[in-house]
């Protein structure tokens, strides 16, 4: 197939005007759905110019002959366009560029093409501010993506409501604390960045690792060509020292004529997912799995979670090998690539994959996905939330107790730049990390015919991570401050012992927190009940400043009604709806363990007086009863029973002011203030 394409595009070359423009846009269109954008500007550019010669042929990175490098050449947009096939290629040519990562040539024609409209190229104008925010013309893209976002008829679309976000990227890109001081990322060394492509890390063992490169070894000879082909291999980077890496071919039947990309290992490395994708075909690109037997590796299986006709690539399997996570442009997710994954039993069988959700996933491209197993983080990189351009790395912690990851949170510069940053993994103490960014600019060589090279492996170091935790504490009625409140530290994890703060004469109180720290915090003053909050490292990454108040409401001097408390009728029996009210008061009297209260329970006005005084005192007792049993000490609760003596309506005409004076109320008797 390959060979045939060459053969199609050297005749189209040769025979001049032998080809209409009908068959030179059909063979574009069939390189553009393998993805060899390269041939596909190629047959394009000669619907527009039909002059344009082999000084124009351009090449996809696994398609770029070694050695010859053409010089750097403009492209002339000086071409009147004159039919909608002619608008229809310009489109497309531009499409082509962005795709390769030509983010220069791609504006050009964007440039132009936004002013020629097309019914299939309705998103023109939002793919121009991504071309240009990757070009680090963050102003204009934000302007374009407001522009977009406001113009586009429908505004339910997914396209532009991910533009009305990305127009906020501005704002990201000029915030201080978008710049992480503490972190160094340095370019690895030729070991990792040999070849002319290197990307896809992931741990081979707890200190070899697994990358994937396009090398010199690497080369398929073309008989059609003077020059041989990069294809994409596997290779394991055995560590030596701290700073030095030897790099080994994974060898057959794991690598092969066709590209190898990203890949993970099971806990027991004997089970090795991996990305295979045809290079005569890109579109061609799916998930494989080998197993290990007696130390040798078994011919690799397409497994059944790839779908015909759509990608899957990118595999990361959680370290206790119970979830396998991958990136895939299937149907069912949120637009573009989504994050998807698979329950693995213990027999290695994969469950029917499921989306992440809309939480990480956007009409963007959510990619190359690494769980932090120890901390519960989600690492990926995403083109849909608001970023520096292109593909930026996000974390997402995943909160155990809700079952569901919390808001993504860009990583900032320097993990992120305005190019394409990806393959995120780091060590078990967030430590010492690895990406891949195409962010360098690669001299010397023209943009295109290296598109898709440009992908080098940076390291990255952070500092000592520093968490504090500062707030204040406030009257909830009237906002003031509340000075020397006491404040309780429990570490819910039980590694330290509880502790107790006093605010200042201004409210505040200020404290350091470790890292993965869950702590259980709780206010109290005299005269006031107590307010609570959970605060958590859990998941942070980078030195953070966390806040916390606290609201305090002041105890009033009467009564408080517990509404809805219901009965059996002529009974004190507690209805399930009432135990429902006192869950709530029970929450309340363990947040509030400084206080002793009295429940107190009325009648209405009908019936015999001494009746409703013990059936008062029974229904007060029975709630006393179930507190409890739910843990709440005796001595800290008063059953008192009114019977009708204490109406709120008194004579009560109505069935609703009887309904009121029904009521159990609770008032607080004592506060025994102490360090509880």
């Amino acid at each position: 197939m390959k060979r045939l394409l060459f053969l199609l595009i050297a005749l189209a070359w040769s025979s001049s005007f032998a080809q209409s423009k009908k068959d030179l846009v059909e063979l574009g269109d069939a390189a553009f759905k393998k993805e060899n954008f390269g041939s596909a500007i190629f047959f394009y550019k000669r619907v527009l110019d039909p002059k344009a010669g082999k000084d124009d042929w351009v090449y996809p990175y696994q398609f770029r002959p070694s050695g010859r490098q053409r010089k750097n050449k403009e492209d002339s947009l000086n071409v009147e366009i004159k039919d909608e096939r002619q608008i229809y290629v310009l489109h497309r040519i531009a499409e082509s560029y962005r795709l390769l990562k030509d983010y220069n040539h791609a504006e050009a024609y964007y440039k132009l093409a936004i002013h020629q409209i097309h019914k299939d190229f309705l998103h023109a104008k939002y793919w121009y501010a991504e071309v240009l925010l990757s070009n680090k013309k963050s102003e204009e893209a934000c302007k374009i993506f407001e522009e977009f976002a406001n113009e586009f008829s429908n505004q339910e679309d997914p396209i532009a409501m991910l533009s009305r976000k990305k127009s906020l990227s501005c704002g990201l890109i000029k915030d201080p604390l978008s710049q992480k001081n503490d972190v160094s990322v340095k370019e690895m060394d030729s070991a990792f960045n040999g070849g002319i492509s290197n990307f896809g890390l992931n741990y081979f063992g707890r200190q070899d690792l697994m990358i994937t490169s396009a090398r010199a070894e690497n080369k398929v000879n073309d008989a059609k060509k003077e020059e041989a082909i990069f294809t994409t291999d596997i290779y394991i980077a055995k560590k030596i020292d701290s700073l030095h890496y030897t790099l080994e071919n994974f060898g057959e039947p794991i690598n092969s004529a066709f590209n190898e990309g990203s890949s993970c290992l099971t806990f027991d490395r004997n089970t090795l997912y991996f990305t295979r994708w045809n290079p005569n075909d890109r579109s061609e690109c799916n998930i494989y799995a080998s197993r290990r037997l007696n130390g040798m590796w078994l011919q690799p299986i397409k497994l059944n979670i790839n779908q015909e006709g759509f990608k899957s690539m990118h595999p990361m399997i959680t370290p206790d090998d119970k979830r396998l996570y991958f990136s895939s442009n299937r149907p069912g997710g949120q637009g573009g690539f989504d994050i998807w994954y698979c329950e693995v039993d213990e027999d290695g069988f994969l469950s029917e994959p499921k989306n992440l959700g809309e939480t990480i996933n956007t009409a963007g491209d959510e990619v190359t996905p690494f769980y932090h197993f120890k901390n519960n983080i989600l690492f990926f990189s995403s083109s849909g939330h608001i970023g520096f351009g292109g593909l930026d790395i996000f974390t997402a912690r995943f909160d155990v107790y809700e079952e569901s990851f919390d808001t993504p949170v860009n990583m900032g510069s320097p993990y992120n730049s305005s190019k394409d940053d990806q393959h995120f993994l780091i060590d078990d103490e967030l430590d010492i990390g690895y990406f891949t960014s195409d962010r360098k600019d690669c001299a010397g060589c023209d943009t295109l015919e290296i598109a898709g090279r440009c992908n080098w492996i940076y390291t990255l170091e952070k500092g000592e991570i520093f968490f504090r935790l500062t707030g204040y504490v406030y009257n909830a009625e009237t906002d003031e401050i509340i000075p020397n409140s006491l404040i309780s530290f429990k570490d819910v994890k039980g590694v330290t012992e509880t502790f107790f703060i006093t605010t200042d004469e201004n409210g505040y109180y200020e404290i350091g927190m470790g890292i993965n720290q869950v702590l259980f915090l709780k206010a109290q003053k005299a005269k006031f009940f107590g307010d609570a909050a959970t605060v958590k490292t859990t998941g942070l990454t980078e030195s953070t400043t966390l806040n916390q108040d606290f609201f305090l409401r002041p105890i009033p001097k009467g009564e408080i009604e517990l509404e809805g408390i219901e009965y059996d009728f002529d009974k004190a029996t507690l209805r399930p709806k009432s135990k429902e009210i006192l869950d709530k008061l029970y929450d309340f009297l363990v947040l509030n363990n400084n206080i002793t209260i009295q429940i107190n329970s009325h009648t209405d006005e009908r019936g015999n007086d001494r009746y409703n005084q013990r059936l008062s005192e029974a229904r007060a007792k029975s709630c006393v009863d179930y507190l409890i049993s739910k843990g709440i000490s005796k001595e800290r609760m008063i059953p008192v029973g009114y019977g009708e003596y204490q109406p709120l309506y008194k004579n009560a005409q109505s069935e609703e002011e009887h309904q009121r004076n029904r009521r159990t109320t609770f008032s607080v008797v004592t506060e025994n203030f102490k360090q509880n």
